[in-house]
């Protein structure tokens, strides 16, 4: 049975609760007054009046509301304010109109009517009242102050959350954005990127997964070791005797005469191929090649592939190719192309999310982390000309100003290499002011960079649990280029 909810009558006024004699001879004077007025209506105006008043029931969700014509006018352009007894809504029998709405709402709804202003719980979902008030043709400017900032706050919220999770589900390096079918049937293209790119669609995915990661840790710790002397071997000539050289930096020298022990050069030889056939394949199959030789990582392997490539067929070509002073310099370039080989470890983050975690907070934080970077870009530029007037009068310390934007960055980042220090007081006070400074400005970041990260982590055990993100309505509010985290 439909339940009946009578519309909550107005406050009292003074004139009707006032029991002074004179606020209840006012009130019978009224009364008078306002009956010979309606004895000098005429008939028509009185139809038309009770006309205006006439009750309409309304039965929202399986509850009975009642109010007046009069009340459902008073906002014109709306699905309550033009209703016909031929509207698909109305029961004859029942002499009443069904919305299939909800119905703890609609209290609200119709005292917006009333007031011509809405006000609204705060334990409401936002996006439930912006349903309801989209439903019912209302506009948000209906809504009072009071509540217009909480709901504003509540749907900025949402939105917020919906972009969290959007970019919690996406890696950071992605290409990925693909049709999964053709036809309805998964294509041998789609099946190869998602083995090699996915490690969560098989198990020989992850096996794969595993299998590059090893490979890739290998390949940088094959770099390490190379540079060590034991890790190195002599070279020799056709006749025995070793390479040398009139180069004096030792490091070069290390490099110009020495090799690879022959176990690092398979594992450099072997690690070169698989990258390579990995590369190659994952630029057949991907269905973005342009969004792929686009990227980042693309870059740094071709810049690694190729120098390598040419280095290890130069060396089986000719083992003197490079010993000769003329071409050091470019031997020297290609070496120092290897070493973008490291820059392949990011690729973990899309196997480890507690490094996508920390990935997304430092990107939602990249205006702060703008902001402070000009801060100290200042504040050094302002301290190495003050140390450079304070030692002035030292012969033994900062020559130039440029050495002074060396010390204040060092000092402001409280590392303190020793280097290069103040030794008179102005300097001293000059010092101690610079390194205070330097943790002020680093130290205000902070607290949003680790807000975005607790908000990245919070999603994480949805996502570990493989849960589908919901998919959530678009939200019509401003678009603000800030953290995720709103500032207090």
């Amino acid at each position: 049975m439909a339940q009946y909810v009578m519309a909550p009558m107005r406050r009292r006024t003074s004139l009707m609760t006032d029991d002074r004699p004179y606020a209840r001879s006012n009130a019978s004077a009224l009364h008078v007054k306002i009956k010979l007025d309606d004895e000098d209506l005429g008939e028509d105006d009185k139809l038309e009046e009770d006309e205006s008043n006439e009750y309409v029931n309304l039965n929202v969700g399986g509850v009975l509301f009642r109010t007046s014509q009069r009340t459902l006018s008073n906002i014109s352009d709306t699905k309550l304010s033009n209703l016909q007894k031929s509207d698909p809504n109305y029961n004859a029998a029942k002499d009443e109109y069904f919305f299939d709405r909800n119905s703890a709402i609609f209290p609200w709804i119709l005292d917006c009517f009333r007031h011509r202003e809405m006000h609204i719980p705060r334990s409401f979902c936002a996006v439930v009242v912006q349903d309801e008030l989209l439903y019912w043709g209302l506009k948000d400017s209906r809504l009072s102050d009071c509540c217009m900032k909480t709901y504003l706050d509540s749907l900025d919220e949402i939105a917020t959350n919906e972009i969290l999770l959007r970019e919690f589900n996406e890696i950071p390096m992605d290409v990925y954005a693909v049709e999964s079918s053709i036809n309805g049937k998964s294509s041998c293209r789609t099946i190869i990127w998602n083995f090699m790119d996915k490690p969560q669609s098989s198990r020989w995915a992850q096996v794969w997964s595993y299998a590059y990661l090893t490979l890739t840790a290998l390949s940088i710790l094959t770099f390490f070791i190379e540079t060590l002397p034991e890790g190195r071997v002599r070279i020799t000539h056709d006749n025995g005797t070793f390479v040398d050289t009139d180069i004096s930096n030792h490091k070069i020298r290390l490099l110009v005469t020495t090799e690879p022990h022959p176990a690092l050069m398979v594992i450099d030889v072997f690690c070169m191929i698989f990258f390579s056939i990995e590369f190659i394949v994952r630029l057949i199959v991907c269905p973005r090649r342009r969004r792929l030789m686009g990227r980042a990582m693309t870059v740094f392997d071709l810049l690694y592939l190729i120098p390598v490539w040419l280095t290890t067929t130069i060396y089986w070509i000719d083992r003197d190719f490079w010993r000769y002073s003329s071409r050091i310099l470019g031997f020297l370039v290609l070496q120092a192309f290897k070493v973008l080989r490291v820059f392949r470890i990011f690729r973990v983050m899309q196997y480890f999310r507690g490094l996508r975690i920390l990935w997304l907070a430092v990107k939602a934080s990249v205006r702060e982390l703008i902001l402070l970077a000009m801060f100290i870009l200042l504040a050094i530029t302002i301290f190495a000309c003050f140390i450079y007037c304070a030692e002035i009068f030292n012969e033994n310390s900062f020559d130039n100003a440029v050495i002074g934007l060396w010390w204040a960055l060092i000092t402001m980042t409280t590392v303190g290499y020793g280097d290069f220090f103040p030794e008179s007081w102005p300097g001293y006070i000059v010092g101690g002011v610079c390194a205070l400074t330097g943790i002020i400005l680093i130290g205000m970041p902070v607290p949003i960079i680790a807000s975005n990260f607790h908000a990245y982590y919070g999603l994480r055990i949805p996502v570990e649990q493989d849960k589908e993100v919901p998919q959530q309505k678009h939200i019509p509010i401003r678009k603000r280029k800030v953290s995720p985290i709103r500032p207090v």
